[in-house]
């Protein structure tokens, strides 16, 4: 990652952990002498809080990590798409940690009039389809290492087209009850599960003869 990506990246973070301990404080006396008022609801914002900024910074150490293979190196397009894909869920998770703050703090999950579980999926949903679209297009790596084009070229379209789909359903599933967009994401997980090992397959196949993409 370039150094503006990971200032960027590393600033949310901070600010997500001062945005957590900020409701914490303001909290604390619910926190260490009521804890029965905040009920189920609060305790489920209180740790989405904090596993918030852990989530960020395993990603950008991941991301960090797999931008240096061995063996082999990425194209310039791509190594820009994926410091600016952590980038952009950074930035999407620091806000909807913003949300769940407010939350906290005001024991009130419509304390913007709106479900944010309804604005994740729907701005999520959204991202997806873009990253998906752009994701089908990147150039393929170099090197020894490096998966041969061919297959590098269909992976990375049937990945693509795979994330476009699940963003889609995303998006769609925003508008439906609570309990069916619970049952959705569920039911997407695994597909993104084998969607991923399925890249992670690819990358670590060793380069073979050249085949017509």
């Amino acid at each position: 990652m370039t150094r503006l990506a990971k200032l960027t990246c590393w600033s949310i973070v901070a600010a997500m952990v001062a945005m957590a301990a900020g409701a914490m404080i303001v909290q604390w006396p619910v926190l260490a002498h009521h804890p029965a008022a905040l009920k189920s609801l609060g305790w489920r914002v209180f740790f989405a809080l904090w596993s918030y900024p852990v989530w960020i910074a395993a990603a950008i150490l991941m991301s960090e990590r797999r931008l240096k293979p061995k063996g082999m190196e990425y194209s310039p397009d791509y190594r820009r798409f994926s410091q600016t894909a952590v980038v952009v869920i950074s930035l999407f998770a620091g806000v909807m940690q913003a949300w769940f703050a407010a939350i906290f703090v005001f024991r009130d999950a419509r304390v913007l009039h709106a479900s944010p579980q309804q604005v994740a999926m729907l701005i999520g949903g959204a991202i997806f389809v873009i990253y998906g679209n752009s994701a089908a297009k990147l150039s393929p790596p170099k090197g020894p290492a490096a998966p041969e084009p061919g297959r590098w070229i269909r992976t990375s379209l049937r990945r693509g087209w795979a994330i476009v789909l699940m963003g889609v359903v995303m998006m769609a599933g925003a508008f439906a009850p609570p309990l069916a967009r619970v049952a959705l994401v569920l039911a997407i997980a695994p597909v993104a599960l084998a969607n991923s090992a399925a890249w992670r397959r690819m990358l670590r196949s060793a380069a073979g003869p050249p085949s017509p993409a």
